[in-house]
């Protein structure tokens, strides 16, 4: 009897697509389902986000009837404990600044050590000259 190779080799390309297509990121979909049981949606029309999230935590610990059990948070779905993190994250600015600053910092830092030591050799250089001329004079004395 002949042996029957049962593997069927498939193309690169086509795996590579379908891998891309697994990891392609995808707005949520239709949340009608949803909406067959006793839901309640909270929408947030401000333009920034984390006062919002706060304040819907805040009104669902109040509340014993409210059990939440996530949110979609700039397109994102969120359990209760990220959406918490969320609205105690800072805003946008206040993070980009702590960003410049430690970028910043570490500019100068590195700024620092690149001029020390052409500092030290300049200090160096310049207490030799020093010294040469103590010395000079020292001799032009005793001659």
């Amino acid at each position: 009897m002949k042996a029957v190779n049962t593997r069927m080799k498939k193309p690169m390309h086509i795996m590579r697509a379908k891998l891309m297509k697994l990891t392609e990121y995808e707005k949520p979909k239709d949340m009608r389902p949803m909406a067959e049981t006793c839901t309640v949606f909270l929408r947030s029309l401000e333009a920034k986000i984390e006062p919002a999230v706060l304040e819907l935590l805040k009104v669902a610990k109040r509340s014993g009837r409210i059990h939440l059990l996530g949110g979609l948070v700039e397109d994102r779905f969120m359990s209760p404990k990220q959406m918490q993190e969320y609205s105690l994250s800072p805003s946008l600015e206040v993070a980009r600044g702590q960003l410049a600053g430690i970028l910043n910092s570490s500019l100068s830092r590195t700024h620092s050590l690149l001029q020390s030591n052409q500092q030290n050799l300049a200090t160096n250089l310049e207490q030799l000259a020093k010294g040469k001329v103590n010395t000079d004079n020292k001799e032009e004395t005793e001659v």
